[in-house]
C-alpha cells in the first residue's frame, strides 16, 4: 500500500527562534512516525527577508543581483532544519538551486519569476521524489533557477508556490501550512474560516500579484490555482493538530 503524502510549509514566523525551531521539529517528526512521506518546504528563518530588502533598498535600485541576496534567507533554513532533523536520528538531505538535481526551473525574470511547469514536474519526479522513500527533503521556498542558470526569486511571499508546486507534481495528499496565527479569518467579517473550498477562497481574496502586500492575503495568488485535487491546512502547529485550523479542499484529484 501507497503511504500518503504530506507537504509541510514552514512559515518564517514559524521558525523565528530555536524555541520554534523545535517546535517544527517535533511536528514534521510526529507526521512523519505517523507513517506519511514528508517533504518540508521552509521560508527564511525571521524578517530575514524584509530586513535585507530595506538594507539593499536603501543602497540601490532593484537588479539580478537582489534575487542572489534575498534567495540567502530560505537557502540557509533549508540546511539548518534538514541538520536540526538529522541530529534527531532521521534521514534527511536539502535540495539548493547550485546543484544539479534542482527542480524548481523558471524563466528569466527577475523578481518575479514564474515556474515553467513543465521542467519542474519532469525534474521533481526525477529528482526529488525518489528520496521521499528514504528520507525527509528540505526544499527552500521563493527560489529558483532559470534555464540560462541563474538564481531567481518568484515574488514576496511565494514560498506557498513552491509548496503547491511540488505538492502537485508529487501527488500529496495534504499540504500543511504554518503560520504564526490559528486559522484565516475573513477579510470582511473578521470570523474564522473553518472549511472552505478554493474556488470559494479565490472569489473572497482578490487575487491581483501586485496586491499581495496587503496583510488579509493569506496564499500567495498563484498558489491558489493550484490547489485542485488537494486538502491544504492553514494554521498553526497546535490548530492544524487539534483540527481547528483552516481546511481549504480543492475538490477531487
Amino acid at each position: 500500500m501507497e503511504k500518503k503524502r504530506k507537504v509541510i510549509k514552514l512559515g518564517g514566523k514559524s521558525v523565528a527562534t530555536p524555541a520554534l525551531l523545535e517546535q517544527a521539529k517535533n511536528f514534521v517528526l510526529k507526521e512523519y512516525s505517523a507513517g506519511y512521506e514528508i517533504l518540508v518546504v521552509i521560508s527564511a528563518i525571521g524578517n530575514f527577508t524584509n530586513q535585507t530588502t530595506s538594507i539593499i533598498k536603501a543602497f540601490s535600485k532593484p537588479s539580478e543581483e537582489w534575487d542572489y541576496i534575498l534567495s540567502m534567507g530560505e537557502r540557509s533554513a533549508a540546511p539548518i532544519f534538514s541538520l536540526i532533523l538529522k541530529n534527531s536520528g532521521v534521514k534527511s538531505r536539502f535540495f539548493d538551486p547550485s546543484m544539479q538535481d534542482w527542480f524548481v526551473i523558471t524563466d528569466e525574470n527577475a523578481g518575479d519569476a514564474k515556474p515553467i511547469m513543465e521542467e519542474c514536474e519532469r525534474l521533481s519526479k526525477k529528482h526529488l521524489e525518489p528520496y521521499l522513500k528514504t528520507g525527509i527533503p528540505v526544499i527552500p521556498g521563493y527560489v529558483g533557477k532559470s534555464k540560462s542558470g541563474r538564481i531567481r526569486v518568484m515574488g514576496r511571499n511565494s514560498s506557498d508556490l513552491t509548496a503547491m508546486v511540488v505538492a502537485k507534481f508529487l501527488n500529496a495528499d495534504e499540504v500543511l501550512k504554518i503560520t504564526d496565527v490559528p486559522c484565516l479569518y475573513n477579510p470582511s467579517t473578521k470570523a474564522p474560516i473553518k472549511e472552505i473550498a478554493a474556488d470559494e477562497l479565490m472569489k473572497i481574496f482578490d487575487k491581483r500579484h501586485e496586491g499581495y502586500d496587503k496583510p488579509d492575503y493569506p496564499i500567495f495568488p498563484q498558489a491558489l490555482e493550484l490547489i485542485n485535487g488537494m486538502v491544504v491546512k492553514v494554521g498553526t502547529y497546535e490548530s492544524i493538530q487539534n483540527n481547528s485550523a483552516t481546511v481549504i479542499n480543492g475538490g477531487n484529484k
